[in-house]
């Protein structure tokens, strides 16, 4: 499938939406000023080509059972042009990969080889990690959540050696207040569902 003509700005705007927080066809439409029935047409597109899933609730909402959408999984949709290559691809993301695309997009320039060499480091404790989050372009402050604490100490050597005008922050996610000003490099699924109030750390 030829993405770039795919995901035009009507079916990005929804994605866009959807990677925030799973919504129904009434929400999305009343965020984009636009029709309910133009959203449902857009989402069986996006459904089709396996970008989004659905799934009911036992709401009811203006007499019909609600349906909720959301991503199906973190992916990345990258176009390269270098001088004698060009080419563009949909990946699905690592919790590495997802850390470093994102630094390139909201990071200063000046940190994303550390960053690269940092979220690296990370590879072999992914699955004790619950969500990262920084403060500001230049990582003046990181925060990382993990309910393994017997990992801070490696994680503060990785800090200070990549990122040595950094705060790292180490916190079990226990009464964890996330700032408005924080950007989410990544938050796991089980985190996400603490944040919204579904479960509690074990």
């Amino acid at each position: 499938m030829d993405f770039n003509n795919f995901l035009v700005a009507s079916k990005w705007d929804i994605l866009k939406i959807l990677s925030k927080k799973p919504a129904s066809p009434i929400e999305i439409a009343e965020e984009l000023g636009t029709t309910v029935s133009y959203v449902s047409q857009q989402l069986k597109i996006l459904d089709a080509a396996g970008l989004i899933t659905k799934y009911k609730t036992g709401f009811i909402e203006k007499g019909k059972p609600r349906n909720l959408f959301s991503v199906r999984e973190d992916l990345a949709y990258l176009v390269l042009l270098t001088k004698g290559f060009g080419d563009q691809k949909l990946l699905g993301l690592t919790p590495e990969k997802e850390c470093i695309l994102k630094t390139w997009m909201v990071g200063d320039p000046s940190i994303h080889t550390p960053s690269i060499n940092f979220f690296l480091s990370l590879s072999p404790y992914w699955k004790n990690i619950l969500a990262i989050y920084v403060v500001d372009k230049k990582f003046s402050k990181i925060f990382i959540v993990s309910d393994d604490s017997s990992l801070k100490q490696k994680f503060l050597s990785f800090s200070s050696k990549f990122f040595p005008k950094s705060n790292l922050n180490f916190s079990d996610g226990e009464g964890l207040e996330v700032g408005e000003n924080w950007i989410p490099l990544h938050v796991s699924p089980e985190f996400s569902n603490i944040l919204k109030g579904g479960s509690k750390l074990r």
